[in-house]
């Protein structure tokens, strides 16, 4: 079954995602914990969703110690609803695990995929890859590592569904869809981000720092309307600065989708992003009518 979500990250946005024609709505931040809400919007997103009748996901940043105490107030409100709750904190994730209620999510920061690398784009061949282990591996093999996933050896996923793991969050990187399926096939249900693939996070915001921001306590969030475009000259892999993360992107097409077929519980991530230029209903549900089959 395909779906497609949204990923909002604050009250407008979601008041936006629940006007188009998806299927739920995903709120909060993946990247950064200025952004985790207080209790009381989490509350307003939540039933703001559930009245037009979306599905609710939560989802949760990597996490300082100090906000732990905040996530748990969310999570006992969340408990009992069978709330999906994304997690790109491995203490997160180990205090989630005993909570019933909930349906849990690797998020993809959890999730390892050389393939994110831009530096790919700018090769063209393998050659130069390959050339100082060339010795140890043939090209095809080296494809073949390159693209997987670090889920693609079966006791790391047990382990993580023994922590209550069901899904998990992956990237659209088309080549990586074989690598995927195998994860399907091990009884995870797939939720791919489609455009901004991420290559790169760092602790502290680089977007505050160019921007001026020393407080990041006083921070008005920018990256809401804001990012700084990155082109490197000799490669020429263009990539974008949002928040602290970098990103590439990857459009998506429909003879793609196709190879996904197979898989049985797909969710096809939009963001509401101003470098996707997907910040109104109107420009999400154009990402829906061009994936969708007929």
């Amino acid at each position: 079954m395909l779906k497609f979500s949204a990923q909002a990250e604050n009250l407008k946005m979601v008041e936006e995602s629940v006007k188009s024609h998806v299927d739920a709505v995903r709120f909060g931040s993946e990247l950064c914990e200025r952004k985790i809400p207080s209790l009381q919007t989490l509350k307003k997103a939540y039933n703001l969703i559930e009245d037009h009748d979306k599905e609710f996901i939560y989802v949760t940043p990597r996490l300082p110690d100090q906000a732990l105490e905040k996530i748990r107030e969310h999570v006992d409100f969340l408990s009992g609803r069978e709330a999906k709750i994304v997690v790109n904190d491995l203490g997160l994730l180990n205090i989630l695990s005993d909570q019933p209620g909930l349906n849990l999510w690797l998020g993809r920061f959890l999730v390892y995929l050389p393939a994110r690398c831009p530096w790919r784009l700018g090769i063209k061949d393998m050659f130069f890859l390959t050339l100082s282990i060339k010795l140890m591996l043939d090209r095809r093999k080296v494809a073949d590592l390159f693209y997987q996933t670090n889920l693609n050896y079966e006791p790391t996923v047990e382990l993580f569904k023994q922590h209550g793991i069901i899904g998990v969050d992956l990237d659209w990187i088309p080549k990586c869809f074989q690598s995927y399926q195998a994860l399907a096939d091990c009884g995870l249900q797939l939720s791919i981000h489609l455009y901004m693939i991420p290559v790169a996070l760092t602790r502290k915001c680089h977007t505050a720092r160019f921007l001026g921001i020393r407080r990041l306590d006083r921070c008005d969030k920018p990256c809401y309307n804001r990012f700084f475009r990155i082109v490197h000259d000799k490669l020429g892999v263009e990539m974008f600065l949002s928040g602290n993360a970098v990103f590439r992107l990857e459009k998506p097409s429909p003879k793609d989708l196709e190879k996904l077929n197979s898989v049985e519980s797909l969710e096809l991530v939009i963001p509401i992003n101003p470098i996707t230029k997907t910040t109104s209903y109107k420009e999400i549900n154009n990402v829906i009518r061009n994936l969708k089959p007929t």
